[in-house]
Parts: C-alpha cells; structure tokens; sequence
C-alpha cells in the first residue's frame, strides 16, 4: 500500500515486486522471441530496459498522449518483418494501444506483443490485478 492522497489510500508498487514480476514473465517473452523492443513514453523505456538486460534486443522508443490521441515523438524507424514487443507502463485507452500497434505495422512489423507494467491492457502484463490508479515505485502521486 502507500501513501494518501486526497483522503484516500493509494496502493503503490515497490522496485522489488516491478523487478520481481518481470523477471516471471521473461521467459514468456524469451519464448515469443522478438526482433525488437518499442519502448512507449518514460515508463516503457523503464520496462524496456529492464526487458532488454535479458533479452539483448534492439531497443526504440516512442512518446504519445492519449487524449487527445498525438504521438509526440518516436525513433521507431523501419520495422520491416520484424517481431515487436511493445512495452508500456499503462493504457487508459484500448485504442491508444490499437493506434501504436497500426502505427508499428505501418512502420512494416510483422506482429506485435504488448506488454504493460499494470491493468489488463495488453498480452502481457506484470501487474494483472492493479488498476491504473495504482502508483509505481516512481511515482508521488498519481499524474492523472
């Protein structure tokens, strides 16, 4: 759990359970084995990062804003068949991750796996059972 804020408790991750639940899903996504890794916004290059210790892929990045929906920056470049594992820390919207998966097979991915620190927004995700609301280990209060 953590701290409070405006009146309410707030659950918060902690770096050890992050690097705890990403270190189960590894070997799922060392299965798939991806081309590459797509890191999306600060929280996915954390992800990505974390991922790529292990897996020794290509990592790109790429910024956007949900609402309303701009990619702000990227450095995806061509994806030409390759495999794609998309990593992010949360979606708020099922069409923010739609909108990146078009994006990536515009670019020319062959397929993409997403994979999310919290909710159920994607193939994978380390935190299943948390909501969106739920802080990471980073996090002061939620940005929302």
């Amino acid at each position: 759990m953590g701290g409070s804020q405006e009146g309410t408790l707030v659950e918060r991750i902690s770096w050890d359970d992050f690097a705890a639940r990403v270190q189960v899903l590894l070997p799922l996504l060392q299965g798939w084995n991806p081309d590459c890794i797509v890191a999306v916004n600060a929280e996915g290059l954390l992800l990505g990062g974390l991922v790529n210790l292990v897996l020794q892929k290509e990592v790109r990045a790429m910024g956007v804003r949900e609402e309303p929906w701009e990619i702000l920056w990227e450095g995806i470049g061509n994806l030409q068949g390759k495999r794609v594992a998309m990593v992010s820390g949360r979606f708020l919207r099922e069409s923010t991750q739609e909108k990146i998966e078009a994006f990536l097979k515009d670019r020319g991915a062959l397929s993409v796996l997403k994979m999310v620190i919290l909710g159920r927004k994607g193939d994978y995700s380390c935190f299943p059972e948390k909501t969106e609301e739920t802080l990471f280990p980073w996090e002061e209060h939620a940005a929302r």
